[in-house]
């Protein structure tokens, strides 16, 4: 039979208040892409923080079109 070991967490930002962080730490605002490489979590984890982040109003998000794509920058309000 398999044991199953639970780890604690060691304390410390959870990823919504880490990207909030990093938003504020870059004022012209950060893509998605940007935002996957300096916390390295998944973009789905990022894509339920940032929902939140958004409805309670603390950071706003614009949309960027530049030839063929699509940019979403998220920023401070």
């Amino acid at each position: 039979m398999a044991r199953i070991k639970f780890i604690k967490s060691r304390g410390g930002l959870t990823t919504t208040e880490r990207i909030l962080q990093i938003i504020q730490e870059n004022p012209k605002g950060l893509t998605l892409k940007s935002l996957k490489q300096e916390i390295n979590r998944p973009v789905s984890m990022l894509n339920i923080c940032l929902k939140t982040l958004i409805q309670t109003k603390q950071i706003r998000v614009t949309v960027e079109l530049s030839e063929d794509q699509i940019k979403k920058i998220y920023s401070c309000n």
